[in-house]
């Protein structure tokens, strides 16, 4: 298991880097949303400032994973990300769902691989 987290934790960041530099640089067009999730999507456009919040923490967090640098926080930063992403893609628009399940094993495997260092958040009473 410890050989896999290295290339878990580049291949997640690298995820999370590409689609963050994205939405600047339009490297690849992604496929349009349907009525549901364009609908979502556009509402959080028009607040002005909630897209490129996120795609400055997809990026500052994939570049870190990568570097391996705060994991840990990359981590937890990334997985409220990740759960929406999720839930966007299994409620809403089916079409990104492969890649957002592969987005919540590799959250939950790394989570899970650098465990030590969120058993202090776990605690009921700090």
């Amino acid at each position: 298991m410890k050989k896999l987290i290295a290339p878990a934790r580049i291949l997640f960041g690298t995820i999370w880097l590409i689609f963050g530099l994205n939405f600047y640089f339009n490297f690849f067009q992604l496929p349009p949303p349907n009525a549901a999730e364009g609908a979502l999507l556009g509402a959080l456009f028009n607040t002005g400032y909630f897209f490129h919040l996120v795609k400055v923490l997809e990026i500052l967090c994939g570049a870190l994973l990568i570097l391996n640098l705060f994991v840990p926080l990359s981590l937890v930063v990334l997985s409220s990300l990740t759960v929406n992403i999720f839930l966007i893609h299994a409620l809403l628009d089916q079409a990104g769902l492969p890649l957002a399940v592969l987005l919540v094993v590799l959250n939950i495997f790394l989570g899970f691989a650098y465990i030590e260092s969120f058993k202090p958040m776990l605690k009921a009473k700090a």
